[in-house]
């Protein structure tokens, strides 16, 4: 009995033994401390004063299960105002005692983790909901990009070509300059739309990478801001 008392002392648990009846007739230290009381209003009074009303059943199925041997199972405590989920293990003492021993483990902060647990999963659930309406929104974006702002594309690429085939020679050279920036701006404009659908398509696993002249893609750049870069009398380098 000296030896369950110095563990119990030692426990980061509440250890209680009690009697058939529910009279508390041992606690250590931390089972009165989690209570909040001094050891004189825990020592000597009934443990069904502790629990809580929707508990006190559940309790004493536990104890009446416990004489006959062990059992275990969570209750609530509820102390001044103060309400507790604890798990606790009961064993009955006897034939050396006519006592229930009772470890008694605090939930509060395990009952926390997991209210944070649900927290963060009920903030993933939101973010995949926001990711579908994006992924939806994207998919919107992919088919306006590849019907609505083609079709006005198409126009400006098949007037341009009638102009080519009818009346160039009627042009003049500037006009002819012209129709043919026209042209290429009108083939960039396609580039630009098929590559933003590819974009829009791709995921992370499955992009590829090549090589890429950067001279020729400056002068590509330059051609296409020669207007800008003579009004500005910009010099690159």
């Amino acid at each position: 009995d000296y030896a369950y008392r110095v563990l119990g002392k030692e426990l980061e648990e509440g250890a209680i033994k009690i009697t058939e009846e529910g009279l508390i007739v041992y606690t250590n230290p931390y089972f009165f401390k989690l209570l909040n009381l001094p050891y004189e209003k825990v020592i000597g009074y009934s443990i069904f004063n502790f629990i809580h009303i929707d508990s006190k059943n559940e309790f004493a199925a536990l104890l009446k299960e416990s004489i006959s041997g062990k059992s275990k199972g969570e209750i609530t405590l509820n102390v001044n105002d103060t309400i507790l989920r604890v798990y606790i293990s009961l064993k009955s003492l006897q034939p050396k005692l006519p006592t229930v021993g009772i470890i008694i483990t605090d939930l509060t902060e395990k009952k926390k983790n997991e209210n944070i647990i649900l927290e963060y999963q009920k903030d993933l659930e939101n973010k995949n909901i926001e990711l579908v309406q994006s992924n939806a929104e994207l998919a919107s974006f992919a088919y306006i990009a590849s019907h609505d702002l083609q079709e006005p594309l198409r126009k400006i690429q098949t007037f341009a070509s009638r102009i080519v085939e009818i009346d160039f020679n009627n042009l003049s050279e500037n006009g002819r300059e012209h129709l043919k920036r026209m042209q290429n701006s009108a083939k960039r404009m396609q580039t630009l739309i098929d590559d933003l659908l590819t974009y829009s398509r791709t995921n992370t696993v499955e992009r590829e990478f090549k090589s890429v002249d950067l001279g020729l893609l400056v002068e590509e750049v330059k051609g296409d801001l020669k207007e800008e870069i003579q009004q500005k009398n910009a010099t690159i380098e």
